[in-house]
């Protein structure tokens, strides 16, 4: 019998170590990550490598191509605008479309349909974003794919051929 709880205890210390280890072994691991996150920073004298400024290489698109790789900036009727994320595009166009044409067209132009580019009402949409100071709202839950269509599609509507606008990437 004491043979029992001696092999008893012996497995359960054998137990703990191992569950001891992999706690050991998960706390190092978060210290590694948050030293690579946060790298030691040198004093006032010590060398320190500065990183080298690049400047971009543009490559622009005006085509439906290349829908996967995040944009830069875009260049609408030869003024070029600086542009991080996709939906801005879209937001871009708008915009510039609205300052070109006036509210009235803007709203009669974009408003027709079954279903409308945008909206007047901040509740239509699951995520909505506004569009500057034009009133309307688009929705921000979006692909790619479709942000793009809708910006060659609002210029259309207005009149302007898709040429117009030149999405750059670096």
């Amino acid at each position: 019998m004491e043979v029992l709880g001696v092999l008893f205890l012996i497995g359960a210390s054998i137990v703990s170590l191992i569950y001891f280890a992999a706690l050991v072994g998960n706390f190092i691991g978060n210290v590694r990550g948050l030293v690579k996150k946060h790298p030691k920073k040198t004093a006032v004298g010590g060398a320190r490598s500065i990183p080298e400024v690049r400047q971009p290489n543009l490559v622009s698109s005006s085509s439906a191509t290349g829908s996967q790789r995040k944009p830069v900036g875009a260049r609408l009727w030869g003024e070029t605008y600086v542009v991080k994320h996709w939906i801005r595009v879209l937001i871009l166009v708008l915009e510039r479309l609205h300052a070109r044409h006036g509210p009235e067209e803007f709203d009669r132009i974009l408003a027709h349909g079954s279903r409308p580019l945008v909206s007047r009402d901040v509740n239509h949409y699951s995520r909505p974003i506004a569009v500057g100071s034009t009133g309307v709202y688009i929705n921000r839950s979006i692909p790619i794919t479709e942000i793009r269509r809708r910006a060659f599609l609002c210029l259309e509507r207005f009149g302007h051929p898709t040429s117009d606008l030149e999405i750059l990437f670096e």
